[in-house]
Protein backbone atom coordinates (compact mmCIF):
# COMPACT_ATOMS: atom_id res chain seq x y z
CA UNK A 1 0.00 0.00 0.00
CA UNK A 2 2.86 2.43 0.57
CA UNK A 3 4.30 1.70 -2.42
CA UNK A 4 1.57 2.38 -4.40
CA UNK A 5 0.52 5.95 -2.44
CA UNK A 6 4.37 6.35 -3.31
CA UNK A 7 3.63 5.99 -6.83
CA UNK A 8 0.20 7.78 -7.00
CA UNK A 9 2.56 10.45 -5.60
CA UNK A 10 5.37 10.19 -8.05
CA UNK A 11 2.71 10.43 -10.78
CA UNK A 12 1.39 13.35 -9.07
CA UNK A 13 4.57 15.27 -9.16
CA UNK A 14 5.20 13.95 -12.86
CA UNK A 15 1.70 15.87 -13.96
CA UNK A 16 2.11 18.98 -12.18
CA UNK A 17 6.04 19.05 -13.64
CA UNK A 18 4.39 18.42 -17.03
CA UNK A 19 2.11 21.30 -16.98
CA UNK A 20 4.14 23.59 -15.77
CA UNK A 21 6.84 22.83 -18.96
CA UNK A 22 3.63 23.39 -21.08
CA UNK A 23 2.61 26.31 -19.27
CA UNK A 24 5.46 27.94 -20.55
CA UNK A 25 6.58 26.17 -23.73
CA UNK A 26 3.01 26.41 -25.50
CA UNK A 27 1.80 30.13 -24.21
CA UNK A 28 5.35 31.80 -25.18
CA UNK A 29 5.28 30.96 -28.51
CA UNK A 30 1.22 31.70 -29.03
CA UNK A 31 1.63 35.16 -27.18
CA UNK A 32 4.19 35.89 -30.09
CA UNK A 33 1.90 34.72 -33.07
CA UNK A 34 -1.24 36.76 -30.77
CA UNK A 35 1.23 39.86 -30.78
CA UNK A 36 2.23 39.52 -34.07
CA UNK A 37 -1.29 39.34 -35.19
CA UNK A 38 -2.01 42.67 -32.89
CA UNK A 39 0.47 44.32 -34.69
CA UNK A 40 -0.61 43.24 -38.36
CA UNK A 41 -3.63 44.19 -36.81
CA UNK A 42 -2.89 47.80 -36.35
CA UNK A 43 -1.16 48.47 -40.16
CA UNK A 44 -3.51 49.21 -42.77
CA UNK A 45 -5.56 46.67 -44.29
CA UNK A 46 -7.76 45.63 -46.87
CA UNK A 47 -11.71 44.85 -45.12
CA UNK A 48 -11.06 40.78 -46.19
CA UNK A 49 -7.62 41.16 -44.79
CA UNK A 50 -9.11 42.70 -41.22
CA UNK A 51 -11.81 39.82 -41.46
CA UNK A 52 -8.67 37.32 -42.09
CA UNK A 53 -6.66 38.95 -38.86
CA UNK A 54 -10.02 39.01 -36.73
CA UNK A 55 -10.04 35.61 -37.01
CA UNK A 56 -6.94 34.68 -36.58
CA UNK A 57 -6.75 36.56 -33.51
CA UNK A 58 -9.85 35.50 -32.63
CA UNK A 59 -8.89 31.58 -33.27
CA UNK A 60 -5.89 32.47 -31.22
CA UNK A 61 -7.43 33.66 -27.68
CA UNK A 62 -9.45 30.32 -27.79
CA UNK A 63 -6.54 28.54 -28.30
CA UNK A 64 -5.31 30.09 -25.35
CA UNK A 65 -8.16 29.44 -23.32
CA UNK A 66 -8.23 26.18 -23.80
CA UNK A 67 -4.49 25.43 -22.39
CA UNK A 68 -5.65 27.73 -19.61
CA UNK A 69 -8.46 25.30 -18.98
CA UNK A 70 -6.11 22.31 -18.97
CA UNK A 71 -3.68 24.38 -16.89
CA UNK A 72 -6.61 24.79 -14.34
CA UNK A 73 -7.31 21.03 -14.00
CA UNK A 74 -3.74 21.34 -11.83
CA UNK A 75 -5.35 23.64 -9.79
CA UNK A 76 -8.25 21.87 -9.38
CA UNK A 77 -5.86 18.54 -8.35
CA UNK A 78 -4.15 21.57 -6.10
CA UNK A 79 -7.30 22.69 -4.67
CA UNK A 80 -6.08 26.17 -5.43
CA UNK A 81 -8.82 26.75 -8.19
CA UNK A 82 -11.13 30.10 -8.39
CA UNK A 83 -14.40 30.38 -10.51
CA UNK A 84 -14.99 33.69 -11.73
CA UNK A 85 -18.12 35.34 -13.01
CA UNK A 86 -17.77 36.21 -16.69
CA UNK A 87 -20.13 37.72 -19.10
CA UNK A 88 -20.97 35.16 -22.01
CA UNK A 89 -22.83 35.99 -25.15
CA UNK A 90 -23.84 32.79 -26.95
CA UNK A 91 -24.24 34.63 -29.96
CA UNK A 92 -21.32 35.78 -30.41
CA UNK A 93 -19.40 32.50 -29.49
CA UNK A 94 -21.58 30.73 -32.00
CA UNK A 95 -20.32 33.59 -34.44
CA UNK A 96 -16.72 33.28 -33.47
CA UNK A 97 -17.06 29.37 -34.47
CA UNK A 98 -18.58 29.76 -37.72
CA UNK A 99 -15.77 32.56 -38.90
CA UNK A 100 -13.31 30.15 -37.26
CA UNK A 101 -14.27 27.33 -39.63
CA UNK A 102 -15.36 29.00 -42.65
CA UNK A 103 -12.13 28.72 -44.04
CA UNK A 104 -12.09 24.92 -43.70
CA UNK A 105 -15.58 24.38 -44.74
CA UNK A 106 -14.90 26.26 -47.99
CA UNK A 107 -11.69 24.39 -48.76
CA UNK A 108 -14.78 21.11 -48.42
CA UNK A 109 -16.87 22.60 -51.29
Amino acid sequence: MRLERNNAQQAALAKAKLLAMMNHEIRTPLNGVLGIGQLLADTDLSAEQEKYVEILLSSGKHLMYVINDILDYSKLDANKLTLLKDIYNPLEAIQEVVDMMQGIAQEKI
